[in-house]
């Protein structure tokens, strides 16, 4: 089984069994609101989202453009996610823009659209094979691909000071190491909480 089936496979794996146990429930997720708002307050610095497009993958129950909603910023958003159930719960959110939520693999193929903005929150971090810093950097170099502004994902970091067996932390350096082999146009955030981390990757213009 190569990296990519292996690593979907665990993705899909981990969240079938947390909406089958949590639901349309904010718990889902599998951390706080709390948390939550800081990893969506540490994003929002990637760029000017107002009047911008926004690919957020894995986008869970569209938690992510609640937040900007309630912000006053207009984004034109769209939420792709691997399992159905959680596209199923944000057609029952979000009636009105159900369209904007889909079923989409991004490694396997290419949006009908180019976006200003990709986001990438947390989806990585239950690919917990030792090959998972590899799989993380190939996902983010072809998230980065898609986009022509920037790119933000938010991963579980190594200083986390409490860890489960169910999540893979990554180091901060080392990614970073492996993200400058396509670009030397990135930063990292590990300010906003001990357990996370956002590497935010920039185009040129």
């Amino acid at each position: 089984m190569d990296l990519q089936t292996k690593a979907k496979d665990q993705l899909h794996q981990f969240w079938n069994e947390r909406t089958k146990k949590y639901g349309n429930n904010f718990d889902v997720v599998g951390w706080t609101e709390e948390s939550q708002r800081k990893r969506f307050i540490a994003l929002s610095q990637l760029g000017e989202f107002e009047g911008s497009s926004l690919m957020d993958v894995g986008c869970g129950r569209g938690d992510l453009l609640k937040f900007l909603t309630s912000a006053g910023i207009n984004v034109d958003y769209t939420g792709y996610d691997l399992n159905k159930e959680m596209i199923k719960f944000c057609h029952n959110l979000y009636p009105a823009i159900a369209e904007n939520f889909q079923v989409f693999d991004i490694l396997e193929s290419t949006p009908p659209r180019r976006f200003d903005y990709a986001t990438c929150i947390g989806v990585l971090n239950q690919v917990t094979s030792p090959e998972s810093p590899e799989f993380a950097s190939s996902f983010i170099e072809r998230l980065y691909s898609l986009v022509d502004k920037a790119v933000a994902v938010s991963i579980t970091s190594i200083h986390a000071p409490r860890k489960t067996s169910d999540t893979f932390y990554f180091d901060p350096a080392d990614m970073a190491s492996r993200i400058s082999k396509f670009t030397t146009k990135f930063k990292i955030d590990h300010s906003y909480l001990k357990n996370d981390f956002t590497i935010f990757l920039y185009k040129d213009n």
